[in-house]
């Protein structure tokens, strides 16, 4: 019995374990490793836990008791479905969305950079040059720094610089309907950036985490006590039923941030428009 009480108090140690590190960042781990850590560890702490409960409570829980924890706990596990679908959904339009404000500044830049082959030859070259630059270092600066809802100076130079050309431009060449519809296309990509860099820093309230944290507890401690019945059968349904809120709330997790994680707006529409340049140049 003492073998036993030890077995399962190092299933708990471990599962615990097993969370802490999913929730504790780490560059280098791809995201599948996260969630095998934290939906296995809740399921073994799970799994190990309703034993202990069981030795302790034992005969103390009638038939009732029993209804009553399964109502509870379909009750507890229907509102989490409804908040966490809730925010995946909110969440998933705002990356959707986040998507497109990327896709317009880039294309924003690839105008520009086509358009600026209206202008004298040194005046291109300054045009190309400032947009070269500055998609460049959106991606090698400020990808990396909107992780932590950052903005790279760098990049914010790149683009200064290239306004710097258009408003240097001579008056003949400002008068043009090419330098015209410039403008409006240099316009809409310091709109895109500046919505772009804001949705860097949109993150799932804090109070909406308290709400899930809460209820995904509730389902573990229900989940526990209503798991008394030692046939694998129950244990199967257990360990189904803390796993699906697991990898929910994993998901939910991943989700929160577009730049961040392994599910999040990349940077390819810049990475486009540069190589599409250097194809050009060739």
């Amino acid at each position: 019995m003492e073998s036993q009480t030890l077995v399962q108090v190092g299933g708990i140690v471990v599962g615990l374990t097993a969370i802490l590190c999913a929730f504790i960042p780490h560059a280098k781990r791809a995201a599948w490793k996260s969630a095998t850590l934290l939906i296995g560890g809740a399921v073994v702490l799970t799994d190990s836990a309703i034993p202990l409960v069981r030795r302790g409570f034992s005969g103390q829980f009638t038939e009732s008791d029993q209804a009553l924890l399964g109502g509870g706990l379909s009750l507890v596990g229907t509102l989490f479905a409804l908040i966490v679908g809730f925010v995946v959904v909110v969440v998933w339009q705002s990356l959707t969305e986040t998507e497109g404000i990327v896709a317009r500044e880039a294309n924003a830049l690839a105008d520009l950079e086509r358009m600026s082959r209206g202008f004298e030859v040194q005046i291109r070259r300054q045009v190309q040059g400032a947009v070269g630059s500055y998609a460049r270092l959106v991606v090698a600066d400020e990808w990396p720094a909107m992780a932590a809802a950052g903005q790279s100076v760098r990049a914010n130079a790149a683009l200064v610089e290239l306004w710097t050309v258009y408003t240097t431009m001579s008056a003949e060449q400002r008068g043009t309907h090419l330098y015209a519809q410039s403008l409006v296309r240099l316009n809409e990509l310091g709109d895109a950036r500046r919505t772009r860099l804001l949705s860097a820093t949109s993150r799932i309230p804090v109070v909406m985490w308290l709400l899930i944290a809460v209820d995904a507890l509730g389902i573990l401690a229900l989940s526990v006590a209503f798991g008394l019945s030692e046939t694998w059968q129950m244990r199967l349904v257990m360990a189904t039923l803390v796993g699906s809120v697991a990898f929910a709330i994993f998901l939910v997790a991943e989700l929160d941030g577009p730049f961040s994680g392994d599910l999040c707006v990349s940077a390819e529409a810049f990475t486009f428009v540069t190589s599409n340049m250097q194809d050009l140049e060739v």
